[in-house]
């Protein structure tokens, strides 16, 4: 049975818990968060109690910090809740899309055998929709979905050893921290097949790319990335395509103005909020900052009608 065991605290204890362990054995959040290997934001998440601890996480924090764990009340619950996965049995332009989206903001978790998607709260809460309905129609399986309001993040989480397993194995994804990781690239099945090789691009792009002006009228786009690979990666894939592009320390640039719009026509990114910036620049010539289309998503700043009727393709 494909279970994986989480602790549900009682209220407030959780977050005694995790403090009395980096009081004991951390001088600072960023070591608590290097030792448990997620980011300061999903510690926060763990700390606000608006996600569940896993078992496992518990019992290496308990072995690090040597605290006494008797007056920490909770019942351990299972992970079934949300069902059992299934896993694709082909490559399809869906798990290609999914790749890409893991390439980019996603991280797998090989202890807890949990995959985790970071999202911005604010710009990205639509295509946070398409994901999660991505990852269900991919797995048969529920996910989890939590916001962290300090830091305007949000998170989408699938437990499950059998897809961790398949991503790692099969689609040779690395777990845990990829930048130094010199696999962490497009699998070969994908860049192999001009089809697949579209949707990966349009994961990657939906979650590290961006459009940007250039001068004048003109624009470009970006994708960025820490890890060198990736980066080569994601270039010769766009060669592959048929696309000019420019290699630099932290990320890939395309600005011929016909190959961007060849681009969205052709790889049709699924993030709202970059359609929005796409879509304005076609009309105006004048890409609007991000904080621009932030402050239209919450209500704060008036835009043309137009943004909001964006067309979106769906992959």
């Amino acid at each position: 049975m494909n279970t994986i065991k989480y602790l549900q605290f009682e209220k407030g204890h959780q977050t005694l818990f995790l403090r009395t362990v980096k009081n004991a054995s951390f001088s600072t959040w960023n070591k608590f968060a290097e030792f448990f290997n997620v980011n300061r934001s999903m510690v926060f998440l763990y700390l606000s109690e608006k996600s569940k601890l896993p078992y496992k996480s518990y019992l290496r924090l308990l072995r690090k910090s040597n605290i006494d764990p008797k007056p920490f009340c909770f019942r351990i619950i299972s992970s079934n809740d949300y069902g059992v996965a299934e896993i694709p049995t082909t490559y399809t332009d869906d798990l290609a899309w999914f790749v890409g989206i893991l390439l980019g903001d996603g991280h797998i978790d090989d202890y807890n055998y949990q995959v985790t998607i970071a999202f911005h709260s604010v710009l990205e809460s639509s295509y946070l929709k398409k994901v999660k309905a991505l990852i269900e129609r991919l797995f048969k399986k529920g996910v989890s979905e939590n916001t962290s309001k300090r830091s305007k993040a949000s998170y989408l989480r699938l437990n499950s050893k059998i897809v961790v397993d398949f991503l790692a194995t099969e689609c040779g994804i690395p777990t845990g921290k990829r930048i130094r990781t010199s696999n962490n690239r497009i699998p070969e099945v994908i860049l192999n097949n001009p089809s697949l090789l579209r949707s990966c691009i349009c994961g990657i792009f939906d979650s590290e790319g961006g459009l940007h002006s250039r001068h004048h009228k003109a624009a470009r786009i970006c994708i960025y990335n820490k890890c060198p690979v990736l980066l080569e990666s994601v270039q010769s894939a766009l060669l592959k395509l048929g696309y000019h592009v420019q290699l630099k320390v932290n990320c890939v640039k395309l600005g011929r103005t016909s190959e961007i719009i060849r681009f969205f026509e052709e790889i049709k990114p699924q993030n709202n909020y970059k359609l929005i910036k796409y879509n304005e620049w076609r009309k105006s010539g004048r890409v609007p900052s991000t904080a621009e289309v932030e402050r239209y998503l919450i209500g704060e700043h008036k835009v043309e009608a137009s943004y909001g009727s964006v067309s979106v393709v769906e992959n």
